[in-house]
């Protein structure tokens, strides 16, 4: 039996992720999100971006940065900061756009769905026609 090693079962483990469907993504991006707003937070108090600041304020400083990345000081001059606030800016509209196209794909494959005819009809009284020609108009009217 073949071994595999850790690059093998990472991207199994993706595809694995992935094959679960849309939904299911949105919790480990979360995750990554979350995760990079944490790595942000140490980054400014290891660098002592903000130093009057504790760890809990530079969480909600990186919180807000993630989630609003033009609310940069513009008057900072250190360069450090500056490149910390780009990368975030990146970041974040890498995050944000991935969730809009999970959300786009989610809803897509419902109407996909709904377009094939296959939900379930509680209407009562109606009457349905399969199939279309010019001849529909004259079936409607009788």
């Amino acid at each position: 039996m073949k071994k595999f090693n850790f690059k093998e079962r990472l991207r199994y483990k993706f595809d694995s992720m992935m094959s679960r469907g849309v939904p299911s993504l949105i919790g480990p991006l979360a995750v990554a999100s979350i995760f990079f707003m944490l790595i942000m937070a140490l980054l400014f108090w290891i660098l002592n971006i903000f130093p009057d600041r504790n760890i809990i304020q530079l969480i909600g400083i990186s919180i807000m940065r993630t989630i609003n990345a033009e609310a940069m000081d513009e008057t900072s001059t250190n360069i450090i900061y500056t490149i910390l606030m780009v990368v975030i800016g990146i970041v974040s509209i890498f995050f944000i756009s991935v969730l809009i196209g999970l959300l786009t794909t989610t809803l897509e494959v419902k109407i996909r769905s709904l377009r094939k005819g296959r939900s379930v009809v509680i209407e009562e009284n109606h009457t349905v026609i399969l199939g279309w020609s010019e001849m529909i108009f004259t079936v409607i009217s009788e």
